[in-house]
């Protein structure tokens, strides 16, 4: 895990990737306030982005990064010391809202699975 994050730049990617194209086009963020049972929400409105078009425009390894980036974000990010000083500890887990209005088959395009699949492994896997 240590050498991925070297070779990924994931201890860095806060401060580096702070521009990327795909930041205007996915509406997603984390929610101020809780859940019932304290945990921070985040909403990701899927359906919403015209997900192959950003694939095939900026490729595949831009879509990583930016997933790689959302996962530092969630651990490491500003809200994160925020949500500490006012809770008292640290986030332990997500709830996740992923909101499908507008999804389509288009969406479910082999591409974006397998890229989806690919920040699902890295997430679970590396990014402890």
């Amino acid at each position: 895990m240590i050498e991925w994050r070297k070779e990924a730049g994931a201890d860095t990617m806060l401060e580096d990737y702070s521009t990327s194209p795909l930041f205007d086009y996915f509406p997603a963020g984390i929610l101020k306030g809780v859940d019932l049972e304290g945990d921070p929400v985040h909403v990701e409105r899927t359906g919403a982005a015209d997900s192959l078009s950003l694939l095939n425009r900026h490729g595949r390894d831009e879509f990583i990064k930016y997933g790689i980036w959302l996962r530092e974000t969630q651990s490491h990010g500003e809200w994160t010391k925020e949500y500490e000083l006012e809770h008292g500890h640290p986030v332990k887990q997500f709830t996740i809202l992923m909101d499908m209005k507008g999804l389509n088959r288009r969406q479910l395009a082999f591409p974006l699975i397998s890229v989806g699949q690919h920040i699902s492994r890295i997430i679970q896997d590396i990014c402890k």
